[in-house]
């Protein structure tokens, strides 16, 4: 098959989605993800048309030799036959090739479709837990429960959302990133955010960068550690610092002074947990603390020593937190 970029080809990514590379070929294949931020979308969209195929629910539409035909007339490919080919000719193919080759006729689709400046779509729903996705610009987008996101990444990079999501977005001067309620618009080059619609209107709280928020004319530029508010009562936009605990997708949380009585509560809707403060005077102490990617557990072992409290689990998800007030 063809080159993607002079010095690795698609053959060589196949075999890496196939765990088939040796130790030198799978550094030379990262190495070419991590070099160019082009190369790792072209990555990501690969690995998309790769997990199409490998979920097996695409295999038995795929017409092999509509598909590639179709492929090689439009893009005048004259190699990578070798996979698509090997269909053709009755030889026994083990269920890992069957799916490569279904993923090469979806990567030769797919790179058409970019020649034609076709965008990347994707539309996907959190119900009851954390969704995570990357995006075809690499951009990450973790969908909170109970709603949904329509996106589109091409020459214009949009994102239409209904209910709560952080996102870090891939800095790209050229393609601004644009975040799209039923009642404001956002709009980033690279940053770190989140957008949740709340019942009285929007809420953008910025984490890092810069984010600017519209409604109808109006506008407010965000930066790191603002919070833009817009009320559906009054129309209006306002620009407030940020609370001080803060959560960043289903991986992190940030306590900046926070009483631990907020502190209790916003673990409990964070995590599935009963958590109770034995002395009402705890209530007051103020906790500042990062936690990233950690199990109640650990942030509850971590909260008892910094004020030496005696922390005891009552049954599963439950837990109680004793000693003196601050």
């Amino acid at each position: 098959m063809g080159s993607l970029d002079g010095h690795i080809t698609e053959d060589l990514l196949v075999r890496y989605l196939l765990e088939e590379c040796d130790a030198a070929e799978r550094a030379q294949v990262e190495e070419w993800i991590n070099t160019d931020k082009a190369n790792r979308e072209e990555f990501y969209a690969l690995k998309k048309a790769w997990d199409i195929s490998a979920s097996g629910e695409s295999l038995p539409e795929v017409d092999v030799d509509a598909a590639w035909a179709k492929v090689s007339e439009q893009t005048q490919e004259s190699s990578g036959e070798a996979v698509v080919r090997d269909i053709n000719s009755g030889r026994s193919f083990g269920w890992a090739y069957a799916v490569a080759a279904a993923a090469v006729v979806l990567i030769g689709l797919f790179f058409f479709d970019r020649m034609n400046d076709a965008p990347v779509e994707m539309n996907f729903v959190a119900q009851n837990e954390f969704v995570s996705q990357h995006l075809a610009d690499s951009s990450l987008i973790v969908l909170s429960p109970d709603s949904k996101v329509e996106t589109s990444i091409g020459d214009e990079r949009l994102v239409k959302l209904s209910g709560k999501a952080y996102f870090e977005v891939t800095p790209d001067k050229e393609r601004p990133f644009v975040v799209e309620t039923e009642q404001v618009v956002v709009t980033v080059l690279g940053t770190a955010f989140n957008v949740e619609e709340t019942d009285t209107g929007v809420r953008t709280e910025v984490r890092e960068g810069k984010v600017r928020m519209e409604i109808e004319g109006e506008q407010i530029d965000l930066l790191a550690g603002d919070v833009g508010i817009y009320d559906e009562i009054s129309g209006s936009l306002q620009n407030k610092k940020a609370r001080s605990a803060q959560t960043w997708g289903d991986r992190t949380i940030v306590f900046n002074g926070t009483p631990l009585g907020e502190v209790v509560e916003h673990l409990q809707i964070f995590y599935p947990v009963t958590i109770v403060l034995v002395n009402e005077e705890l209530t007051n102490c103020r906790l500042t603390a990062t936690f990233a990617d950690e199990q109640i557990g650990e942030v509850l072992r971590v909260i008892a020593s910094t004020f030496d409290l005696q922390l005891k689990e009552l049954k599963s998800n439950a837990f109680e937190l004793d000693g003196e007030g601050c």
